[in-house]
């Protein structure tokens, strides 16, 4: 009788083992795709206008302030909305990897390579893009 006692514990035991491994050997969960884009996802306080118009008026202070001149200025925005149309666009005009077309480099860099600007002019114009897109950050000052 001891021996059939001590058959059925060992049975039960590795049944209860070999259940155990079964489980720890499933395969992972299938990945799942990404959640779409509904009307509620959060949105950027600011437009894409609003930020040119701060961009706009940084260099307007830069032109009044006699650092860069109105031809450089309309010359800096032009460049940049060029950029902007380059990025984000595979060739056939759809959203995705830049296009092969576009060269990677900065946009007051090519105008300093070009002539169009000095580097101090540059660097002046770096740091009021720079103070435009801090002040973004700051929520108190985009109610």
């Amino acid at each position: 009788m001891i021996g059939k006692r001590t058959a059925i514990g060992i049975i039960i035991a590795g049944a209860m083992a070999l259940a155990g491994t079964v489980s720890l050997a499933e395969k992972d969960p299938a990945p799942q795709a990404p959640a779409p884009v509904t009307k509620d996802a959060p949105t950027s306080p600011v437009t894409r206008e609003q930020i040119r118009e701060r961009i706009n008026s940084a260099l307007d202070k830069l032109v009044s302030d006699k650092v860069i001149t109105q031809e450089q200025k309309d010359a800096v925005l032009k460049a940049m909305d060029k950029k902007r149309q380059c990025i984000g666009k595979e060739r056939d005009g759809k959203p995705g990897k830049k296009h092969v077309s576009c060269e990677y480099k900065s946009v007051l860099k090519g105008l300093t390579e070009e002539g169009v600007i000095t580097e101090e002019q540059a660097e002046a114009i770096r740091k009021a893009l720079k103070s435009v897109f801090e002040s973004l950050k700051k929520p108190d000052q985009n109610r």
